[in-house]
């Protein structure tokens, strides 16, 4: 049975507050980006329907603590 939006919310806060700690845990922002990418997959994995937007939403968190750059608008 899928997890509620609700419940990937939390997920998804508890994800993006864990980013500060894994900068300094981690040897490398690589290092961060896979840590997170692995987290995030596993909430991908039980969003069932909504996986694109858990994995959205990771791409946000990784956006907003800079540890990847916005994609360029095409056109």
């Amino acid at each position: 049975m899928p997890v509620s939006r609700d419940d990937l919310l939390a997920q998804l806060a508890d994800l993006d507050a864990l980013v500060e700690n894994l900068r300094a845990d981690c040897d490398s922002e690589g290092d961060v980006v896979e840590a997170i990418a692995a987290m995030g997959d596993d909430i991908a994995l039980a969003a069932g329907a909504d996986r694109c937007w858990v994995e959205d939403r990771v791409e946000e968190i990784l956006m907003r603590h800079g540890l990847i750059d916005a994609p360029e608008a095409e056109g």
